[in-house]
């Protein structure tokens, strides 16, 4: 164990499970072997460069948006709870925040005939996960294919911009058969 730390960050729990997650308290992300190796795109010297970008980077720069969301913004670096944010800058994040609840209330959908919308304000921390690691994973995959163009078969005909993207949704149609264990939409 790491000493001296308020909570030890070397202690992990359900290695087996296939996922990640991030920890306010502990100031940190768990990366478990189940999501490594798991139902979701995983890892893989067999896949392209462009899918692992979208599909294991891009939720592993969610869970790291965590700690800057609506609940993680609110503890500092050692998992305290308290406000160490400059009077300008929360405000900013405030205005930012306040605009993605908007976007996600005007979100409409229809499944089955039945109308669904978000409630902005109970997804935020989420949403602003997803954008922040889809966005991360998005410009480490441009910069790395800037500098190493990643070829791809023309058989796919897909650039690899559009894998980064095949790979981000795959991650997330499959990832531990989440989805497919519930009937409807409101028990998600």
């Amino acid at each position: 164990m790491v000493q001296g730390l308020r909570i030890a960050k070397d202690a992990f729990i359900c290695e087996a499970q296939d996922n990640a997650f991030y920890d306010p308290y502990s100031n940190q992300v768990q990366i478990n072997v189940g999501f490594i190796k798991g139902s979701s795109v995983g890892i893989s010297k067999y896949l392209l460069r462009s899918t692992l970008y979208g599909g294991f980077a891009a939720p592993l720069g969610h869970e790291l948006t965590h700690g800057f969301d609506d609940r993680g913004s609110q503890y500092d670096e050692n998992g305290r709870e308290r406000n160490w944010w400059d009077p300008q800058s929360k405000e900013e994040y405030k205005k930012k925040t306040e605009c993605m609840v908007d976007q996600y209330n005007n979100f409409k959908y229809e499944i089955n005939g039945t109308e669904y919308s978000t409630d902005g304000n109970k997804t935020l921390g989420e949403n602003i996960a997803d954008n922040g690691g889809v966005r991360i994973a998005y410009r480490a995959f441009l910069k790395a294919n800037a500098k190493e163009r990643e070829i791809v078969s023309h058989s796919l005909n897909l650039t690899s911009q559009q894998l980064f993207w095949i790979g981000y949704a795959q991650t997330w149609c499959l990832f531990g058969g989440y989805y497919e264990k519930n009937e409807t939409l409101g028990e998600l």
